[in-house]
């Protein structure tokens, strides 16, 4: 571990941080960077590892609430908004992470390779309920592996060859892993969880249009009450407010950027009232939707 905290410090010195993001030339792969401790925010979690390196980090879905720490690994399979903070990081010793953003594509196709596994899985996944944020403590194999990640960072000639290795090796240990429950379950195709992501997908492409709850359980070909359990239980919310926090987030950025009016953001991420939104915008983020366009 202390060898991939080194390797990840010295390729942060010196870099370029964005939004306390530090990009790295392997496509997928950046690191998390904060020099002190942040309020809390809401953000949306796409499918993702995320290995704690140094410091310590809040997070919460829904009514969970989880503290990070150095050695765990973070694993999302789903897209979930969620609130998070840094609650440990200096300038001596910042805040570090790898991101490491999940190919579904590949996860799939792997998992179909592993026949074995995915033979036992398939007759378990359908009784359990994942989460769609999963931590656990990453193994030795797993560190090892994102640190050999780390190191074709500045090779690209090896890189360009032994990237996709490295990364369906890390892929097949996620889905073996403790905390990886919830990537087998989402990749097995009659899941609850697989079924789940289909009408999340759903409400990403049409969260500017009102939320049919109907439709969204036709999708998942189940009862409407079977769907918002199920649906809770995997994302830590309910479909109308995870709808509002994608919305909320969107016009946040559309503030944020400059690109939009406080009334056009309102407008073009689907709401009909203004006042409705400035009063949901304040209580998601604690100020008013024009002082954070007047931030900029």
């Amino acid at each position: 571990m202390q060898n991939l905290i080194n390797i990840v410090t010295r390729f942060s010195e010196n870099k370029d941080v964005k939004d306390n993001l530090i990009a790295t030339s392997l496509e997928g792969l950046s690191i998390v960077y904060f020099q002190s401790p942040t309020t809390t925010q809401p953000v949306v979690y796409t499918p993702t590892l995320c290995l704690i390196l140094q410091g310590c980090k809040e997070a919460r879905i829904g009514s969970r609430r989880l503290q990070l720490h150095p050695g765990q690994a973070i694993v999302v399979s789903h897209v979930v908004p969620i609130m998070v903070c840094v609650t440990e990081a200096s300038l001596e010793k910042p805040y570090l992470a790898l991101l490491l953003n999940l190919d579904m594509n590949v996860l799939r196709s792997l998992y179909k390779n592993v026949t074995a596994f995915a033979g036992q899985a398939s007759h378990h996944v359908q009784d359990q309920t994942p989460k769609a944020l999963e931590v656990g403590y990453a193994d030795a194999d797993l560190i090892d592996a994102l640190r050999r990640l780390c190191l074709l960072v500045d090779a690209p000639l090896d890189a360009k060859i032994l990237a996709p290795l490295v990364m369906r090796e890390i892929y097949y240990r996620l889905i073996l892993a403790d905390h990886g429950a919830m990537l087998r379950c989402m990749l097995w195709k009659g899941s609850h969880a697989n079924l789940i992501s289909r009408t999340i997908t759903h409400i990403q492409e049409r969260y500017t249009v009102p939320l049919n709850t109907s439709k969204l359980a036709d999708i998942a070909g189940m009862s409407p009450s079977s769907f918002h359990a199920h649906f809770k239980a995997i994302t830590g919310t309910t479909p109308l407010q995870y709808q509002k926090d994608l919305r909320l987030l969107h016009a946040q950025r559309h503030l944020m950027e400059g690109s939009y009016s406080v009334t056009a953001a309102a407008f073009e991420v689907g709401y009909e009232s203004l006042t409705q939104f400035s009063r949901e915008y304040t209580r998601k983020f604690g100020a008013s939707p024009k002082h954070d366009f007047l931030k900029i």
